[in-house]
């Protein structure tokens, strides 16, 4: 018994938590963690107990009602399992136990009351690293002092460099998360490497890091955010750590030079099938390397979901193929991927917004006869939920297109930076056009809207940098935000006493003339 309870101390100080305790003996519901942030659930007065026992048994208590699990050490982590399921155990450094990820988890207490707060001090790191409380007794790394800083170039590249190490505790407090944005848009990093201890990353925490060319994440990460990564463009490889349990929206969309993901084959999670990320538990294909050197791939045959974003920037992938198991794709699944053409199967149902957004060569959608919730149309792609028009091909090189009658809505992003088409001709029975409907079509010249119109959402014509004039309906109840914004409108016809915001026009390159009917 003293072997196994030395063992587990050894254990709890290996992964970093502020006290080296035994977790055994019962927890008590106290709350959640989402999104590496805290809620308070003892309002709720939950039952939810956790029992664990030093013979590696543990008793989850729900009311009158009990069910058995075990836990377990492996790989310097500890892992509870109840009906199957696996999640991460982690004492924190409040002394509270957490159960699953900082994405999502359950929190316990000894006595089923919150801790008291420790007040800690914000500060500066000597390396720049900007730091405040994370409210459980460790830091949150907030940001680096290079954040206001531009890169500096000479002939020889960077001048200005700056590796960003995350450290497992400042002045010996623990670090357990980096925030929300942290470093984003930080051209001067040029390496990230996050110390053993730290738990989670924050959306966007070092989205458009162009420069960054290696990452080096720790076995402790429980969670990795949504576009934490995205667009760190030199990066080539990426080890996934083995305690991950959470990804959250492809964290490394758009590393244009990222080629590969390496991870071990035991995995509890996650597993890597010809290069993809897929989540073990919901069979969700949730990342694929952005210069992976495929040009076609079959999703593997277990897969049922394809994520947000999962193959966004995936410029070399020019055909997908999919399986009639796959009942979901999520928002911007393709954008900006090289794809030329992609069929839809009839299973398919469930999809996001546009998930083919900036498919530059994208010539076509076809979709299977019988599907019930879209349809096509020459290679357009139609919802039949709402009659709506749900996405032109960017790739479609034809300059005139007729929006038929039939269609009551222009979707969200529907012809989002189409390339080709200068004239749009939308027939009577269109009522609303949604707000990015037409954003930044660049050789638009002519759009003819009917009465039936009686919504044009904000950004609908934003950086059409050709439409000159254009004659808008009396139907329509008013003018929205950045409808014309940064383009070359010279005349807007519209009935008399129409509201028009302020910035309707923001950044034109001409000064517009409003004619009233």
């Amino acid at each position: 018994m003293k072997k196994l309870l030395g063992c587990l101390l050894a254990l709890l100080c290996l992964i970093g938590v502020a006290q080296a305790e035994d977790i055994t003996g019962d927890w008590k519901f106290i709350g959640w963690v989402e999104n590496g942030e805290f809620e308070d659930g003892t309002e709720y007065a939950s039952e939810w107990t956790y029992t664990f026992t030093a013979d590696g048994r543990l008793t989850f208590t729900d009311g009158g009602s009990q069910r058995p699990g075990l836990w377990e050490e492996k790989n310097g982590m500890i892992y509870r399992g109840v009906n199957g399921q696996k999640d991460r155990v982690v004492l924190r450094a409040d002394g509270t136990l957490l159960i699953g990820s900082w994405d999502w988890a359950q929190v316990f207490s000894r006595d089923g009351q919150l801790p008291k707060a420790k007040e800690l001090p914000s500060g500066v790191t000597e390396d720049g690293l900007l730091y405040e409380s994370a409210g459980d007794g460790s830091y949150a790394i907030t940001g680096h002092e290079s954040n206001e800083e531009r890169a500096v170039y000479d002939d020889n590249g960077l001048t200005n460099p700056v590796e960003i190490v995350i450290p497992a505790s400042i002045n010996g407090v623990p670090v357990s998360m980096v925030c929300k944005g942290s470093f984003a848009a930080n051209d001067r990093i040029v390496s990230i490497k996050i110390e053993e201890g730290v738990y989670y990353v924050g959306r966007e925490a070092f989205s458009e890091c162009n420069n960054v060319a290696s990452i080096e994440l720790p076995p402790s990460l429980t969670a990795i955010d949504g576009y934490a990564f995205n667009d760190c463009n030199k990066v080539t490889e990426i080890a996934i750590p083995y305690g991950l349990q959470d990804l959250r929206i492809n964290p490394f969309a758009r590393c244009e030079a990222l080629k590969a993901f390496t991870m071990a084959e035991d995995h509890l999670w996650l597993e890597m099938v010809d290069g993809a990320l897929i989540d073990r538990r919901d069979k969700a294909l949730q990342a694929f390397p952005a210069d992976h050197p495929a040009t076609s791939y079959t999703v593997p045959a277990h897969v049922t979901c394809i994520d947000t974003a999962a193959f966004m920037g995936c410029q070399n992938l020019q055909y997908v193929t999919l399986h009639e198991k796959i009942k979901e794709m999520g928002s911007y699944a393709f954008e900006a991927s090289g794809l030329r053409e992609i069929e839809l199967l009839a299973s398919l149902v469930d999809i996001g917004s546009n998930p083919f957004t900036n498919c530059k060569d994208l010539e076509k959608v076809s979709i299977a006869e019988g599907h019930p919730t879209y349809y096509s149309v020459d290679g357009v792609m139609f919802g039949r939920k709402e009659s709506s028009l749900v996405y032109y091909p960017l790739g479609k090189r034809d300059a005139t297109y007729t929006i038929p009658g039939t269609t009551k809505k222009v979707d969200f992003d529907a012809f989002l930076r189409q390339p080709y088409l200068t004239t749009l001709i939308i027939e009577n029975g269109v009522e609303r056009i949604e707000p990015y409907a037409f954003y930044g079509m660049e050789k638009l010249q002519s759009v003819t809207i009917p009465e039936s119109v009686t919504y044009l959402g904000g950004y609908a014509f934003c950086e059409c940098r050709n439409l000159r004039q254009i004659e808008i309906p009396a139907s329509v109840p008013e003018i929205g935000n950045c409808t014309f914004a940064y383009g070359v409108l010279e005349k807007l016809i519209i009935t008399e006493g129409t509201p028009i915001a302020e910035d309707a026009f923001m950044d034109s390159q001409t000064e517009v003339v409003i004619e009233y009917k």
